[in-house]
C-alpha cells in the first residue's frame, strides 16, 4: 500500500500537496522509511524554519484519531515540552485529506525537532557532560509527558485515541498465525490478568507510544529533549512506558560477555532513568515492583508488531532465528528479554542459533 500511494503521489499529486501548504513543489524531499514505517514523511523549508510533511494512510488512524493526537501535542507544548508541534495548512486547518485514486489520506505538517538523534552522533552525548547525564534527561522528558497527560481530555469523544489492550487484541485477532497456539495462550494469559489492573489516573493515561532514541532529538548545546511522532499515542498503563524505557538500555550493554555486567549496566541506566523521571513525576513504586511483568507485555506488543509488518509486507511468518528467540522467551515465561539467561548471546543478540527455532 505504501509504495502505491508514494507512486500515485509521485506522479501526478506532487502540485496538490504543495498547494495545500503554499510551498514549492520542488522543495519536498521524500525522508526515508525506516522498517515498518506506516506513514509518508517529506522534509522542506518553509519562513526560514525546517519542516515535515507526515501522509498517513493506516486503516486504524482516521481523521478524528489524527486530530485527537494533534490536541495531546499541542496540550504537552502548552505544558512545557519541547515538542515538535503541528502546522496549519493554508486553509487554517491541522489535518488536511486528499482523495487518492488508491485511498484518502491525510496530511499534516510539522516544526522538525531541533537538534540531532544520538545515533546521528555516533551514540556520543555532549562534550563534557557525563553520558548518566543524557540518562536522566530522557526519564525526566518521559516523566513530564506523562505528568501532562494526567490533565489532557480530548476536545470530543470521536477524538479519543485508541486504549492499548484494545489494540493488543485486535492485532492478535487479524496477525496471529494458527501454528503459534502455544504463543497464543500466553498472551491470552497475560491479557487476563492485564484487565484486572486498576486505571486511575494516577496510573493510567495517554502517552507516547514509542518513546525512545529514534523519536527525539537532542539540542547538544542544552541537552533539551524534543519529542516526535505520537503517531502511536494510546491510553496506557504509565508504568508500562518505564518497562519499554528499560529496555531501551539493551545497546548499551548488549555485547557485554558476563550476565553480572550486562546488569549492571541496565541498573545504572534504568536507575539514572527513574532518576530523572522522579524529577517530573513520582512513580507508582508498588506498580514498579511488578516490572518483569510489564516487561512481558512489552515484548508481546513488540511481537505483534513483527507479526503486523511482516503480514503487509508480504514476508513469510513462518518462525525464524529472530521470531523464534521471542517465542521461546514468550512460551517458556523467560524474563527480561532472555537478556540475562543462557539463550541470549552477545555474537548474535536476541536471535536464536540456527536451527535451534521452534514453532
Amino acid at each position: 500500500m505504501r509504495n502505491k500511494i508514494l507512486s500515485e503521489i509521485a506522479a501526478h499529486r506532487l502540485p496538490d500537496l504543495a498547494a495545500l501548504y503554499s510551498i514549492d513543489e520542488g522543495s519536498l524531499r521524500l525522508l526515508d522509511g525506516h522498517e515498518g514505517c506506516q506513514n509518508l514523511v517529506y522534509s522542506y523549508t518553509s519562513f526560514g524554519e525546517e519542516r515535515v510533511l507526515r501522509i498517513s494512510f493506516r486503516d486504524d488512524r482516521d481523521r478524528s484519531q489524527i486530530e485527537g493526537e494533534l490536541e495531546f501535542i499541542l496540550h504537552l507544548r502548552e505544558g512545557g515540552v519541547s515538542v515538535a508541534y503541528p502546522i496549519a495548512s493554508s486553509g487554517g486547518r491541522f489535518v488536511e485529506t486528499l482523495d487518492l485514486d488508491t485511498r484518502p489520506v491525510h496530511c499534516v505538517s510539522f516544526i522538525r525537532a531541533r537538534g540531532s538523534r544520538l545515533s546521528d552522533m555516533g551514540y556520543k552525548y555532549r562534550e563534557g557532560v557525563p553520558l548518566t547525564r543524557y540518562f536522566e534527561d530522557f526519564g525526566a522528558a518521559l516523566g513530564k509527558m506523562h505528568r501532562l497527560s494526567h490533565s489532557f481530555m480530548p476536545s470530543e469523544s470521536s477524538r479519543r485515541r485508541p486504549d492499548w489492550i484494545d489494540s493488543i487484541e485486535a492485532r492478535i485477532r487479524e496477525y496471529m498465525p494458527p501454528n503459534l497456539g502455544n504463543t497464543r495462550k500466553a498472551f491470552e494469559s497475560l491479557l487476563e490478568e492485564t484487565k484486572r489492573l486498576a486505571k486511575d489516573e494516577s496510573r493510567y493515561g495517554l502517552t507516547h507510544g514509542d518513546f525512545g532514541d529514534g523519536n527525539f532529538m537532542i539540542d547538544y548545546e542544552t541537552g533539551e529533549i524534543t519529542p516526535f511522532d505520537f503517531d502511536d499515542c494510546r491510553y496506557n498503563w504509565y508504568i508500562y512506558d518505564l518497562a519499554d524505557a528499560w529496555t531501551k538500555g539493551f545497546g548499551w550493554a548488549q555485547f557485554e560477555s558476563s550476565v553480572e555486567k550486562r546488569k549492571d549496566v541496565m541498573a545504572n541506566w534504568f536507575d539514572h532513568v527513574l532518576k530523572g523521571y522522579s524529577s517530573e513525576r513520582e512513580p507508582d513504586s508498588s506498580a514498579l515492583d511488578r516490572l518483569p511483568f510489564f516487561l512481558k507485555l512489552v515484548e508481546m506488543d513488540n511481537f505483534l508488531d513483527e507479526l503486523r509488518y511482516r503480514t503487509l509486507s508480504g514476508e513469510g511468518l513462518e518462525p525464524d532465528e529472530e521470531l523464534g528467540y521471542t517465542i521461546r522467551c514468550i512460551d517458556e515465561g523467560i524474563p527480561y528479554f532472555g537478556f540475562f539467561e543462557q539463550i541470549y548471546s552477545t555474537e548474535h543478540p536476541f536471535v536464536l542459533d540456527e536451527g535451534d527455532c521452534r514453532s
